[in-house]
Parts: C-alpha cells; sequence; structure tokens
C-alpha cells in the first residue's frame, strides 16, 4: 500500500524583528539560539539567514519565512515512512500556535451576543475604542472566539469571524 507523504514546509509570518536585527549592522547575531547571518545581493543585505536542523530561517525587516522538509527535520532523513503521529510531532516542535478560522456571512452583531459560554466557561467580550466587536473564551491550551472582522478592520462587510 503506498501512503501519502508531506514533505516541505514554508510559513511566513509578518511581524518586526527583533532589536538584534537592527543593532547587526551586516554581522551575524544570535535570537533563541539560532545564529543568524547576512546574505547580501549587489552589496545590499538582503535577509538575515538561520537554521535549525535542516530548517531554514529567513528574516527580513517585515516577515520571517520558515521553510523546509517537516520529514527531515523530524527524522534526520526524507526517505522513510512519515507517519501522522511525526507529523504533528514535527509541526508541535516548530509551531507554538496555530490558528484556524472560517468566515461565516451572517448579522455580526447579533451572532457576537449570542455566544455565552462554552464547555462551562463564560466568553469574554472584545473590544476595540470601547466598542464590543467580539468574544473570546480562553482555555490553558487554546482560545476559541467569534469576532466582526469587518469592524476590526474598518470594512463594511457584514460577517464574522470564528476560531
Amino acid at each position: 500500500m503506498m501512503a501519502g507523504m508531506v514533505d516541505n514546509i514554508t510559513l511566513v509570518k509578518d511581524c518586526k524583528p527583533p532589536p538584534q536585527f537592527y543593532k547587526a549592522k551586516e554581522k551575524p547575531f544570535e535570537y533563541k539560539g539560532c545564529i543568524y547571518s547576512p546574505k547580501f545581493n549587489n552589496g545590499q543585505i538582503v535577509r538575515y539567514e538561520g537554521q535549525i536542523k535542516n530548517i531554514r530561517l529567513f528574516m527580513y525587516p517585515e516577515k520571517v519565512y520558515l521553510l523546509n522538509s517537516l520529514h527531515k527535520f523530524h527524522k534526520g532523513n526524507n526517505y522513510s515512512d512519515f507517519t501522522k503521529s511525526e507529523l504533528r510531532a514535527a509541526i508541535e516542535a516548530i509551531v507554538k500556535k496555530i490558528e484556524y478560522g472560517c468566515n461565516v456571512s451572517t448579522d455580526a452583531a447579533n451572532a457576537i451576543y449570542s455566544l455565552q459560554s462554552y464547555k462551562g466557561k463564560d466568553y469574554q467580550p472584545m473590544a476595540k475604542n470601547g466598542i464590543r466587536y467580539g468574544a473570546a473564551c480562553e482555555f490553558a491550551q487554546y482560545r476559541i472566539k467569534g469576532y466582526n472582522k469587518p469592524f476590526q478592520v474598518n470594512r463594511e462587510d457584514n460577517q464574522i469571524n470564528l476560531q
């Protein structure tokens, strides 16, 4: 029987780099146990690169990229079997937080107020400029929330984002 395989990944995070990025002045720097080295193109720095096992990290002024083989990261090779539980372990070793969500076209204001409790825990309001636009319920390992994404980003759509 043939099994499917997940191999290469690319994760992109829009974020500001750590202060070391700006202080490096074209020299390598250390951040969270990883050494980042400058990469140049025509004499100009285009990014800093680091590596954890085979996973490559590219740090730019506005983004961080993480890419390469999860299979090789977890097992040291990418030719052996790679089970679903091994895939999960590899992802959990790299990704500490992941959000799943969907957008639902509905009356967002009414939907938000219908979020009362989950597993015996009350939803807490999410507010922007004193206006409630969502509700969230926190647990030790996860957080669930429903919110009016168009309100949050100043758009007119009528939908709720559930995560």
